[in-house]
């Protein structure tokens, strides 16, 4: 990894303008966990050129992984200023404003995303987590169903079809896909054991043990 930074500072020293070597080096300083740092590459691509969306999405997907939220925020909406038909940022900025409890504007970023892209699978796993979240589990449920027709190995569509299912009484359904989920990915196990609405189906010893939940 050092190895890759050494190179990444040569070929910006070569060329300081060079914005694939900045990107490379953003994206190895957070690797390294050095995200401060990472921060700054994206600002000085940004001063290079402030109109790559390509800077401004990332820094965004960092600020909001380091919850930033509204710094995070105001990058995908730069983003958007620049291409107003970017799913990536539609669907960045959907979730921070939902993190910030704008779910209406939120609903309409996801909106959004799936007019652009009918098939982008994160689109509909967003906006059904959203539904989710406001009460509307059968309309939830339709986009999960969307998410998992585009993609069927989409493990986190599984696992929100599954919760969303055992909510509406339908546990044997359920069972199949938080199953499936959690198989294919059995850090969803700790998800599950977090969730508070379903503690009252974890108390059954068979739905516990269908999971492997000890």
């Amino acid at each position: 990894m050092e190895l890759r930074l050494k190179l990444a500072d040569e070929d910006i020293a070569a060329n300081p303008y060079d914005l694939d070597a900045w990107l490379d080096k953003a994206g190895i300083l957070e690797d390294l966990g050095r995200e401060d740092e990472a921060l700054q590459c994206y600002d000085t691509m940004i001063s290079i050129d402030p109109k790559d969306t390509g800077a401004w999405k990332n820094k965004g997907i960092l600020l909001y992984r380091l919850a930033r939220i509204k710094e995070s925020l105001y990058c995908y909406e730069m983003a958007l200023t620049i291409d107003f038909q970017d799913p990536i940022s539609w669907n960045g900025k959907g979730m921070a404003l939902s993190k910030l409890d704008r779910l209406q504007d939120a609903l309409y970023c996801y909106d959004m995303v799936i007019a652009i892209d009918p098939k982008d699978n994160l689109g509909w796993l967003n906006k059904g987590v959203l539904l989710h979240d406001l009460g509307q589990l059968d309309d939830a449920l339709q986009c999960y169903d969307k998410a998992l027709e585009i993609n069927p190995k989409d493990e986190l569509a599984m696992y929100n079809k599954g919760t969303t299912l055992c909510l509406l009484g339908r546990k044997s359904e359920a069972l199949r896909f938080l199953e499936t989920a959690i198989k294919i990915n059995p850090g969803l196990k700790r998800m599950l054991l977090n969730d508070k609405a379903l503690a009252p189906f974890l108390e059954n010893m068979r739905f516990r043990n269908r999971l492997g939940i000890r």
